[in-house]
């Protein structure tokens, strides 16, 4: 299985067999085109851009083998500031993300307490 970690830009956190994603440095969220185009952005709609974001560079950084069946294991985890909200929905994401790719995906959601669930400046 492939792993990846989402952390803020500066954090410390870090895993010891798996990949980090940093946001706004090696993960792009779509932050700022969001912003332009609609203004001033929420907590939820951070955490989602941040999980598209996730989602699509694991799946970018993940190898695929040579024949059709061959299916990737893939394990990411992000941490929202939204969690109450959003942790109820994981099993549906996973089982999509698995539909739409083929692979195994595992998304796993953690709580980010540094951000309030209040609007984004």
């Amino acid at each position: 299985m492939t792993e990846y970690l989402v952390r803020a830009k500066g954090s410390e956190i870090d895993v010891a067999d798996g990949r980090v994603f940093e946001i706004g440095r090696s993960l792009i969220t779509g932050e700022k085109d969001f912003r332009k185009e609609f203004g001033a952005i929420t907590s939820l709609e951070m955490d989602l851009l941040t999980i598209g974001g996730a989602v699509f560079a694991a799946d970018r950084a993940t190898e695929r083998g040579e024949g059709e069946d061959y299916q990737r294991a893939i394990a990411v985890e992000v941490p929202v500031a939204n969690f109450a909200r959003l942790h109820p929905l994981i099993s549906d994401i996973n089982r999509l993300l698995r539909k739409l790719s083929d692979d195994w995906w595992s998304l796993t959601l953690l709580p980010n307490t540094d951000k309030a669930e209040l609007l984004q400046e």
